[in-house]
C-alpha cells in the first residue's frame, strides 16, 4: 500500500509489512491507518508514518475482514 501526502503526485512511503490482500482502509484523526486483510483474516493498525503494524487483530474464527470504518471519536469498526 502506497501512502501519498494530500495533493501530492509522489508517494511518501509504502507499507508492505503484514498485508495479505488488503481490502478496506480506515484513517483516524491522528492519521493512523487501519487495514483489513482478506487472506489472513486480520485487521492491522499502523501509526502515522510507520511501515510496520503496532497492532494486529486476528479474526480467524469469524472469517475474512472486509470493511473498516473509523468514527469521529476514533472508534474502529470492521465488517466481514
Amino acid at each position: 500500500m502506497t501512502v501519498y501526502p494530500r495533493g501530492a503526485a509522489a508517494p511518501k512511503y509504502t507499507i508492505s509489512s503484514s498485508l495479505s490482500w488488503p481490502y478496506g482502509i480506515g484513517i483516524d484523526s491522528k492519521d493512523d491507518i487501519f487495514v483489513s486483510n482478506i487472506y489472513s483474516d486480520t485487521l492491522t493498525a499502523y501509526h502515522k508514518g510507520q511501515t510496520s503494524p503496532y497492532e494486529t487483530i486476528n479474526f480467524d474464527t469469524y472469517g475474512a475482514v472486509m470493511g473498516v470504518a473509523v468514527d469521529a471519536k476514533d472508534n474502529v469498526s470492521s465488517s466481514r
